[in-house]
């Protein structure tokens, strides 16, 4: 796992009794071809007071879901990689919403194409 994720994953569980409920695996994104980031170790699902994760999460380079009572997680992950300073919902299953993601300040539709 990347070292600046890991170092943020100890810190939100030890700080909010939260755990974690994925880490590394070798799975692909829910319908799509490309590698998941927990694939690459750049991405850490938690479980917990979600209020307690977003707060140690205010400020974070990297990216991270803002869906928890959808999913029962929060998804983080590392800086540097495709969902760099994004804020979004997950998108799944056959019926799914659209996927919206915010970024300095901004609210968007993101694109199939995108960087999601």
């Amino acid at each position: 796992m990347h070292p600046v994720l890991a170092a943020k994953a100890r810190a939100i569980v030890r700080a909010c009794g939260s755990h974690v409920v994925s880490a590394r695996r070798h799975t692909r994104v829910a319908g799509t071809r490309r590698m998941s980031l927990h694939a690459r170790g750049l991405a850490v699902d938690l479980r917990g007071n979600p209020r307690c994760i977003y707060a140690r999460l205010k400020g974070w380079r990297g990216g991270y879901s803002v869906d928890y009572r959808r999913v029962d997680h929060a998804h983080v992950s590392g800086p540097g990689g495709r969902e760099d300073g994004l804020r979004f919902v997950h998108r799944g299953g056959r019926h799914a919403a659209p996927r919206y993601v915010h970024r300095a300040g901004r609210v968007r539709l993101a694109e199939h194409r995108s960087r999601l």
